[in-house]
């Protein structure tokens, strides 16, 4: 069973689901989630993959 400070920690989370456009607009942003969860489905993965250069 999850702790008190667990579960409080837990509700302050959001979790966010980053589309190709965030990654390709901005490639940092992956790292200003710190408290946060984040979310990046493998399409997203696929795409950006198929949008590389040399």
């Amino acid at each position: 069973m999850p702790s008190q400070k667990t579960l409080a920690a837990n509700h302050n989370t959001k979790l966010f689901v980053l589309d190709t456009n965030v990654l390709m607009h901005d490639p940092t942003s992956l790292f200003r989630f710190e408290e946060h969860d984040i979310y990046l489905p493998i399409f997203v993965l696929e795409e950006l993959d198929n949008n590389k250069k040399a």
